[in-house]
């Protein structure tokens, strides 16, 4: 009996169209002058799904102080095999006691944030929004947690959304200081 195994890489650079899997078919031939009984198990056949695989993370800063603004950064990768093959949209709720000042490319109802991805994302991008945002005095002394979620896209892992590890960021008061100076004595 001759045995032989091996492994052959193979790279996939670039998909295009609207494939969903690569099959590979491998078949062994006897060498000339070898006989083999059992012709049946001389193939194998390997699928690969290409499909787009959509993660999201989320940043902030550790702390922040009441009435100063700071900046959360969401960003999506497509870490799949293939392009988004619809839109995906980026949702967050962001918390009672931050006031949004601002999110480009993005819309903004009440304290909800709402960001879409176009489709075509490729495998390896990414996609970036920032959500600015000034902390409330109502809010001075806690930690507020934040989480941003991405669904859609044409990954089946995301159908319903994928969250972000959240973001806790505790909200100090300002430091407020004071002096008073003048003459020692008046005339």
């Amino acid at each position: 009996m001759l045995l032989w195994a091996g492994v052959i890489p193979v790279a996939i650079s670039q998909v295009s169209g609207a494939a969903v899997g690569i099959t590979n078919t491998a078949v062994i031939q006897p060498a000339s002058g070898q006989v083999d009984s059992d012709l049946t198990n001389n193939s194998a056949t390997a699928t690969v799904a290409l499909l787009p695989d959509l993660t999201i993370a989320k940043s902030g800063p550790t702390s922040a102080t009441v009435g100063q603004a700071y900046d959360y950064t969401i960003t999506v990768t497509n870490s799949g095999t293939a392009a988004t093959t619809a839109t995906a949209t980026v949702s967050d709720s962001v918390p009672a006691g931050l006031t949004i000042n601002s999110a480009a490319g993005c819309t903004i109802s009440g304290q909800d944030v709402s960001c879409d991805i176009a489709a075509g994302l490729a495998a390896g991008a990414t996609a970036s929004f920032t959500i600015n945002v000034t902390p409330e005095a109502s809010v001075s002394g806690t930690t507020v947690s934040n989480t941003a979620s991405v669904s859609g896209g044409g990954d089946p892992d995301c159908t319903s959304g994928c969250d972000s590890t959240p973001v806790d960021t505790v909200i100090n008061a300002p430091d407020l200081t004071i002096a008073k100076s003048g003459p020692t004595s008046a005339t």
